[in-house]
């Protein structure tokens, strides 16, 4: 949470700021936010932090991403022959979380938010009566986002039964939906930062929980 720079609450008429929610770190004490929603609807709680730097050395680095499915960068250290050098990077995590109060969905759920990189459901999960297929975009800086791998934990978190899909030309994945059970999606994207002396590339983590 110290590295937070943005906390707000999207619901079906409005946009709140939810800094003054945030609990700051303490010693033996993680980061929280207590969020109020009183209008019935369906609503988006979406976090950004502040960038943090990395540098690994190029074995760990080339390992890291493989495992990430960062091919845009993989493919930049290849074009220019950096295999065998360190990597460093600056990355930063986007994450939203869907809720739902009262019985009828709303269509706000649908609207990108404008995150550099951002999972938005074609279908809201909450309109789901029984399990199905449900499809996501991703959006790397607004636009469809081709070959990103997308994690798919159903039950939520490490305990979950994790499967990956890769975004087709449209940034579309899809997967079998169980709406009894809890999610955490997850992508990983990156691309070189020229212009940037603090780091040869810039990656975001971003996540989607309902």
């Amino acid at each position: 949470w110290e590295r937070v720079c943005a906390l707000r609450l999207f619901g079906p008429d409005e946009v709140v700021d939810q800094q003054q929610a945030i609990q700051t770190t303490k010693p033996n004490v993680p980061g929280a936010a207590n969020i109020e929603i009183s209008k019935p609807g369906s609503h988006i709680l979406a976090f950004a932090s502040n960038p943090s730097f990395s540098d690994f050395e190029a074995e760990r680095f080339n390992r890291y991403l493989s495992h990430q499915g960062l091919s845009a960068i993989s493919a930049d250290r290849k074009a220019r022959a950096k295999q065998n050098t360190n990597g460093t990077e600056l990355y930063a995590r986007r994450a939203k979380a869907l809720f739902q109060l009262g019985d009828q969905p709303t269509q706000n759920f649908s609207k990108p938010i404008g995150q550099t990189l951002e999972i938005v459901p074609i279908a809201n999960p909450f309109s789901f009566r029984k399990a199905g297929t449900l499809s996501v975009e991703v959006l790397w800086r607004g636009e469809p986002l081709q070959g990103a791998t997308l994690m798919v934990a159903k039950g939520g978190g490490e305990k979950g039964r994790e499967n990956a899909v890769m975004t087709d030309a449209n940034g579309r994945a899809s997967f079998e939906y169980d709406p009894a059970a809890p999610y955490l999606l997850s992508v990983v994207w990156g691309e070189p930062a020229p212009n940037d002396a603090r780091a040869d590339y810039f990656t975001i983590f971003s996540s989607l929980t309902f």
